[in-house]
C-alpha cells in the first residue's frame, strides 16, 4: 500500500511538472519558444527588460534577419518596418546598457546563423568604458553560436538546454507564466521586432518631460564622475573587419545628446574624452577600410544641430520631436535617424563623419554647447543643484 501511495504521488508529481512546463512553453514568457510575429509586430504580454538578452539571442536564430539594428536601450526606438526594404526581414536587436563586448558577440552570433545583409550600429560612448563591466547580467557565452559547429543538433542543444530548463521549470518562469496568461501589465511595452517603449497608462507617472531630464542627468553624472576617461575601440575594430571581410553592409551614426546632458559629460569630466573617441571612431573606419582596399563605411553625428542638441523639451511634442527624457529618442526621431542613414528620405538633420569632417563637426557641437550655457544661466543653475554642485 505504501508503495502505491508512492507511485501515485510521484506520478502525480510528475504530471503537475509535465502541465507547468507546458503552460510555460504555451505562454513563453521570456519569447524564447516562438518565432516572433514580424508583419505587423504584436505586443509581449510581460515584462521583458531584464531579459531582453536571453530573448534575442533566440529571435535572432529563429529570424535570421536581412536588416539588423543595434545598440543600447536609445536604438530600441528605431523601427525595423522603416527600413522598407521588401521581401526581406528587418530586427532590432537592440540591448539595455549595452557593452561593445556583447555587441561584438550578438552580432557575431547573428553572423554565424546567416550572414546579414545590412547592419545598423548605435554607437554609445559609454559601452567603450573599460571601468565597465564587460557585459552585464543575464548575458550568457553559451547561448550565443560562435562558429558553424555550434548550429549542429547536440552542441545547439547544449547552447540551449540551461535556458529551456530555466524557463520551463523554475519557479520564476512559471510567475512569470501566470502573469503573462493573466495579462499583468509591465512598465513597458515591449514588440516583437525587437523596439520597445514605457507604457503610458492615464495617470500614470513616467519619467518623461523634466522629471526624465533630471532622473538621467543625476543618475549619468552619478555613475561616471568617478569613472576613468579611458576607452577601448577594440570589440568595435572586431565587428568592423568581420562585416569588411565578410561583404557586409554597416551603417553607424553616434547617439545625439542633447546640451544638458553634454553638459553633465562635462561635470563628470568625460566631454573632452567623449570627443576624441569621436575621432577615434572615425579613425578606426577609415583605417579598417584603407587595410581591407574598400569604402570607409558610413559613420552619422547629429550633435552639430540645433533642432537635435539646443532644445531637449522637444521631446515633450508630438511634431518634431526628439528626446522623451535625458538620453532616449522620441519615434518620430528615430524614424528621422534611419531616413537620414539609409538616404531613404529628405530629412537633413545629420552630418557624414570622415577624417577631413570630423573636426569641424566637434567644433560646431562645443561652440553650439557653450553658446546654450550662456543662454541659459538659469537652466545651468537648476542642473548644479540637480547634482549636487
Amino acid at each position: 500500500m505504501n508503495k502505491n501511495y508512492l507511485t501515485k504521488f510521484f506520478a502525480f508529481l510528475g504530471l503537475l511538472l509535465a502541465a507547468n512546463g507546458l503552460l510555460c512553453w504555451y505562454t513563453d514568457p521570456y519569447a524564447i519558444f516562438h518565432t516572433a510575429k514580424l508583419n505587423p509586430p504584436s505586443p509581449y504580454a510581460t515584462e521583458l527588460m531584464y531579459y531582453l538578452r536571453v530573448t534575442k539571442a533566440y529571435q535572432l536564430e529563429y529570424l535570421k534577419p536581412d536588416d539588423l539594428i543595434i545598440g543600447s536601450s536609445r536604438a530600441a526606438i528605431l523601427t525595423p518596418a522603416k527600413l522598407d526594404r521588401p521581401n526581406e526581414v528587418a530586427y532590432n536587436a537592440a540591448l539595455p546598457g549595452i557593452t561593445s563586448y556583447e555587441m561584438w558577440r550578438y552580432l557575431r552570433h547573428a553572423i554565424t546563423i546567416q550572414k546579414p545583409k545590412r547592419i545598423i550600429i548605435g554607437l554609445d560612448y559609454e559601452s567603450f568604458l573599460i571601468d565597465d563591466d564587460k557585459f552585464l547580467i543575464r548575458f550568457e557565452q553559451h547561448r550565443l553560436a560562435d562558429n558553424a559547429d555550434d548550429l549542429r543538433p547536440l552542441q545547439s542543444f547544449a547552447r540551449h538546454y540551461p535556458d529551456y530548463w530555466a524557463s520551463l521549470a523554475s519557479a520564476n518562469a512559471t510567475t512569470k507564466a501566470l502573469a503573462t496568461l493573466l495579462k499583468f501589465n509591465s512598465g513597458n511595452i515591449f514588440l516583437s521586432d525587437g523596439t520597445w517603449s514605457e507604457r503610458r497608462e492615464p495617470g500614470q507617472l513616467l519619467l518623461i518631460g523634466r522629471p526624465g531630464y533630471n532622473f538621467i542627468a543625476k543618475q549619468y553624472f552619478q555613475r561616471y564622475a568617478d569613472k576613468r576617461t579611458t576607452y577601448s575601440l577594440e570589440y568595435l575594430q572586431r565587428i568592423l573587419d568581420e562585416c569588411y571581410r565578410l561583404n557586409i553592409e554597416v551603417i553607424l551614426y553616434i547617439s545625439p545628446a542633447h546640451n544638458l546632458i553634454s553638459t553633465v559629460y562635462q561635470y563628470a569630466h568625460h566631454y573632452d574624452a567623449r570627443q576624441q573617441w569621436q575621432r577615434d571612431t572615425t579613425q578606426l573606419i577609415e583605417d579598417l577600410a584603407r587595410s581591407h582596399q574598400a569604402t570607409p563605411y558610413p559613420l552619422w553625428g547629429f550633435e552639430d544641430n540645433n533642432i537635435v542638441a539646443d532644445d531637449p523639451e522637444r521631446g515633450l511634442t508630438t511634431e518634431g520631436a526628439v528626446f522623451r527624457d535625458g538620453l532616449h529618442f522620441s519615434v518620430e526621431f528615430g524614424d528621422a535617424i534611419l531616413r537620414q542613414v539609409t538616404a531613404s528620405g529628405p530629412d537633413n538633420l545629420g552630418t557624414s563623419l570622415t577624417g577631413a569632417t570630423i573636426d569641424a563637426y566637434l567644433a560646431k557641437t562645443a561652440a553650439n554647447l557653450t553658446n546654450y550655457q550662456q543662454q541659459h544661466p538659469d537652466e545651468m543653475e537648476r542642473l548644479r543643484k540637480n547634482l549636487g554642485l
